[in-house]
């Protein structure tokens, strides 16, 4: 809401309770996000679910979710998908919209303003007989990059675990939880960059090839199709609908 608000005429005076009360909101946003990847960094079994999805709604979903905060920097980001990608696919995709709000989280946190982040969602194999597709998921930035031994240190979950709990550490834990939730699916992930050049994050994850629900006019789909909005507060509600319908 407070976004919202900047986006009218406010006073002088509203002007500094509006961005002091959005200051408050991304304080509170950013300490829970990470209690959240703590926890799930201090668990021993990660339970893996496999529901269909569509990889384009996917991708847009995420850069929804992040656009308000990316827009407060001025922060671009472009994306795209490879044409040959499977219309659906099947996995937990609730674990690789994990994976991608953290990096791109870490990404628009650590960027200063005016900066562009680049994502690209293309097919490694696709295994027809057998069902199955390998995907490669690439971002980017054009951000400070970080050193080889930095690199090294984020993505062992032991060091952040033991680290000071600095909010360089707070940021840095994102990292972490994306590689081990890409291991976790049997998945990888690289971090390629050096200082000065950006980094790129490089995703590869394993799914299975799902089946695209087929409706015709006057006749039902040949598989239940479910859409679920769940909202517990009149406030977000109002700013969701907002934000969705402007």
């Amino acid at each position: 809401l407070s976004f919202l608000l900047t986006r009218t005429i406010p006073s002088p005076q509203q002007q500094e309770y509006i961005v002091a009360i959005g200051e408050s909101v991304e304080d509170l946003t950013f300490t829970v996000n990470y209690l959240l990847n703590f926890s799930v960094l201090l668990r021993e079994n990660i339970e893996l679910e496999s529901t269909p999805f569509r990889p384009a709604e996917l991708l847009q979903s995420m850069i929804r979710m992040v656009q308000t905060k990316a827009s407060t920097k001025k922060i671009t980001i472009k994306s795209d998908l490879d044409s040959d990608l499977p219309e659906v696919l099947e996995g937990d995709v609730n674990k690789v919209y994990l994976i991608l709000f953290n990096l791109l989280d870490y990404s628009i946190r650590t960027l200063s303003e005016n900066k562009r982040i680049w994502l690209n969602v293309g097919l490694v194999s696709l295994k027809e007989q057998h069902g199955d597709a390998i995907v490669r998921i690439q971002m980017r930035d054009n951000g400070d990059g970080l050193s080889r031994d930095r690199i090294d240190f984020l993505l062992n979950k032991e060091n952040i675990l033991k680290s000071d709990k600095t909010e360089e550490q707070q940021r840095a834990i994102s990292i972490s939880i994306a590689k081990l939730l890409a291991d976790t699916l049997d998945g990888e992930m690289e971090v390629k960059s050096k200082p000065g050049e950006g980094i790129e994050f490089v995703l590869v994850l394993p799914f299975k090839i799902g089946k695209p629900a087929e409706v015709t006019d006057g006749s039902t789909p040949n598989r239940r199709l479910e859409i679920l909005l769940v909202e517990d507060h009149f406030l977000n509600l109002l700013a969701t609908k907002k934000v969705l319908t402007t």
